[in-house]
């Protein structure tokens, strides 16, 4: 469960695992390219956070297992030389999705900009299946959109099989 894809910041793909039910960790060592000494690095950790424990016997805490990165090291350097980024909602404090809660949804960029939302600018998109994948390592944002005939004023609970 859980998986993970790591790369630089200009695009260079590191490396990835892609989750295991049967794993609650996972411990990976990646190989960087060459990297100029001197310069800043930017890593990117795109981290797949659906799904959640459940507690299936009573008296456990299996919902309360931690998730992300929970230990990291880079041979030669110490954890002080390392800043850590979280993205999380679009404008910060001042979010802008203001009738779905504050919460954080997924911190991606599709998700950031509203784009899961009704009447996102999705015009400009691509027409594209995702039985068809993406051509190379990273994340793909999809949309469908269709008419419900549900009366106004009802709060009426729906499952979708995609």
């Amino acid at each position: 469960m859980f998986g993970h894809s790591i790369w630089l910041l200009n695009d260079t793909f590191i490396g990835s695992w892609a989750g295991s039910p049967s794993k609650s960790n996972y411990q990976q060592s990646c190989a960087l390219p060459d990297l100029s000494k001197g310069i800043r690095y930017v890593i990117t950790i795109l981290i797949d956070h659906k799904g959640l424990e459940q507690n299936t016997f009573l008296g456990q805490d299996m919902m309360k297992a931690p998730r992300g990165i929970l230990n990291f090291s880079l041979s030669g350097h110490d954890d002080t030389s390392f800043e850590w980024k979280i993205t999380g909602h679009l404008g910060g404090e001042q979010y802008h999705d203001h009738a779905h809660s504050p919460f954080n949804k997924g911190g991606m960029f599709a998700e950031r900009q509203g784009f899961h939302l009704p009447h996102a600018p999705t015009i400009r998109w691509r027409r594209h299946s995702p039985s068809d994948g993406i051509s190379s390592a990273g994340a793909g944002f999809f949309y469908i959109s269709f008419n419900l005939n549900v009366p106004k004023g009802y709060d009426i609970l729906m499952s979708f099989v995609i």
